[in-house]
């Protein structure tokens, strides 16, 4: 018999159908479309009835819908150019068709770093002098593989005589837009030879000259012409080794090796994985900005202090060498989120130092660990005056009440040198404004700052604890002094 040849539906007759009919019915009977044996007795006496008829009846779109279901291609009851295919290769396989007349090409299209390209059209088409016909047509897989099977018959031989098939591909991505072939590679023992093109010229097409039936292929397509950035390169070396596993997941410890075991069968360095790494820890905590952003800001040390002060302008200025040519999202909107991002950041880092520094000071008054935060989230976001900050804070009904203890408290941790023990007991003695430290003798400094040894500054020293109690009682008289030079001189007056 003779290869299928598309399309093939109810509007056509005579060999065509019964052609496709002896190849249905010999797949019917080799088990290769799977219906039961009723079923299979059914489609038989049908199709020999459609074949004496020389008709595409019922029962043979039946049994194509059947064949392309069991075959993952579109149902559509008709023979198009992907069920011809399938319908070849198993024919071909049973040595059914003349097999001079049979040609199949298996290929993949990649980028320029051999990243298989999904969902793209490839038409490969017999290169003649006067014309340009097209054979046939796939689309690739989710690795970017595609295949064709097709017959090489007599109108396409009609100019190359007695010579086999001169072909030629074109490409079109999942848009429609027809793509640049760079390269066709030929591959045989997993070895790729170049294909030459037709003319020294980069505008003249790369032709397979008397290609033969089996060909294995490889065609390159110039996606952009903007260069591969590190993100992409390192991104290409290491996901043939990454398996079923997230670059976000990398583990290295006593008892992980993820990122030891990538640097052994990569070559790249452990610093530029964790790196790779750690960007896609950041784009998940960022949720909308993709880790191509954080690991080229991290790979040119471009901090987020100095990104806050730039205007969204330069950060896109920054950000376009980094963006990888598969990435197509608009960039201001890229840096506007980056700076939300940032600003997010900072406020968190600055509300964690002050959870570290008055946090303890601050909690037994708001006695709310929401409400703290609330507190500091506040004067973390608070760009202005310190005075401003306070007077707003005090006409806020959550706080209200408490911020003269909210100030008192800190004032006595400036004044103290951040001795927590030492504010507290000072809060005990009914201490309710600074002025009134003015009143402490030099004996009830030492006796405080020797009942809160342990939380003296370390650069107060002395020989034991006694002479640092009274090191420390003294500077803080001092400070105090300073502090309330007017109350002291009234306090030292006659009364």
């Amino acid at each position: 018999m003779k290869a299928i040849a598309p399309t093939i539906n109810r509007n056509s007759q005579g060999e065509e159908v019964t052609n496709l009919q002896d190849g249905l019915l010999l797949l019917l009977r080799r088990q290769l479309i799977r219906v039961s044996d009723e079923d299979r007795r059914f489609f038989e006496e049908g199709l020999i009835r459609e074949q004496q008829a020389q008709r595409y009846d019922d029962i043979t779109q039946k049994l194509v819908s059947v064949f392309q279901e069991q075959n993952r291609l579109q149902i559509t009851g008709e023979v198009d150019q992907p069920t011809a295919d399938a319908l070849n290769r198993l024919l071909q396989g049973l040595s059914a068709i003349e097999q001079s007349s049979i040609w199949t090409i298996q290929g993949q299209i990649t980028d320029a770093l051999q990243r298989g390209l999904s969902e793209h059209l490839i038409l490969v088409s017999e290169y003649d002098l006067d014309a340009i016909t097209q054979i046939s047509e796939s689309r690739s897989n989710a690795d970017g593989r595609f295949e064709f099977t097709f017959d090489y018959n007599e109108k396409l031989q009609d100019s190359d005589r007695p010579t086999a098939p001169d072909l030629i591909f074109s490409i079109s991505d999942p848009n429609g837009a027809e793509k640049k072939i760079s390269a066709i590679f030929i591959i045989d023992n997993q070895q790729e030879t170049n294909v030459p093109r037709l003319a020294d010229s980069d505008e003249a097409p790369i032709v397979l000259m008397n290609a033969p039936q089996n060909l294995k292929i490889r065609i390159s397509v110039a996606l952009t012409q903007r260069p591969i950035t590190e993100f992409e390169e390192l991104i290409a070396r290491l996901s043939p080794f990454m398996g079923q596993m997230a670059f976000i997941d990398l583990k290295e410890d006593r008892t992980n090796f993820q990122i030891s075991f990538l640097n052994k069968e990569s070559g790249l360095s452990k610093e530029k994985i964790i790196q790779l790494r750690d960007a896609f820890v950041r784009e998940r905590e960022a949720d909308i900005i993709p880790a191509w952003v954080f690991f080229g800001l991290a790979s040119q040390q471009i901090t987020f202090n100095a990104l806050g002060s730039m205007e969204i302008a330069q950060l896109v200025q920054v950000l376009v060498p980094l963006q990888p040519s598969s990435d197509r999202e608009n960039l201001e909107e890229i840096a506007i989120r980056l700076k939300q991002f940032i600003n997010r950041q900072t406020i968190q880092a600055k509300i964690a130092d002050l959870k570290d520094s008055v946090g303890d000071l601050l909690q037994p008054i708001l006695n709310s660990a929401e409400k703290l935060e609330s507190f500091l989230d506040a004067y973390a976001r608070h760009d202005g005056a310190i005075k401003s900050f306070w007077q707003t804070m005090s006409q806020n009904e959550q706080f209200q009440q408490d911020i003269p203890r909210i100030q008192l408290n800190l004032q006595l941790s400036q004044l103290t040198l951040n001795n927590k023990g030492l504010v507290s007991a000072l809060q005990q003695r009914d201490i309710s404004n600074t002025r009134q430290l003015v009143d402490l003798s030099t004996g009830d400094w030492e006796a405080l700052s020797l009942a809160h040894v342990a939380e003296i500054p370390p650069h107060i020293t002395g020989e034991n604890d006694l002479e640092r109690s009274r090191l420390y009682a003294q500077e803080l008289q001092i400070l105090v002094e300073i502090a309330f030079p007017t109350e002291v001189i009234k306090k030292t007056l006659p009364q």
